[in-house]
């Protein structure tokens, strides 16, 4: 008669990842838009690293701007139509209606 072979022992795991279910269900991670299911790598890779990614004074530019998309696409050095695919992944409205608001 063949002996059934042992589980591995899990190293270090919480409870949680060994099966055994949890006692308070904690919230989800909230995941940034653009990295949620439905979002390509490639379009993942490009909003992670490009040029749009690293502007953190978006208020700045858009009163340097005048509010208008066009001219703040040409101080971030993008064309309008890649700010306008950034504003829709990111927040899921149009640079102007943002500006708008």
């Amino acid at each position: 008669m063949n002996k059934p072979t042992p589980l591995p022992k899990s190293r270090g795991l919480p409870r949680q990842a060994r099966g055994a279910s949890p006692a308070v269900s904690s919230p989800a991670p909230e995941v940034p838009l653009a990295l949620r299911k439905g979002c390509s790598k490639n379009r993942q890779r490009t909003l992670s690293k490009g040029r749009l990614a690293k502007v953190r004074d978006w208020e700045k530019r858009a009163r340097a701007a005048n509010f208008q998309a066009r001219a703040l696409a040409d101080q971030c050095a993008v064309s309008l139509r890649h700010l306008e695919r950034y504003f829709r992944l990111t927040l899921r409205v149009s640079p102007q209606e943002w500006l708008d608001t």
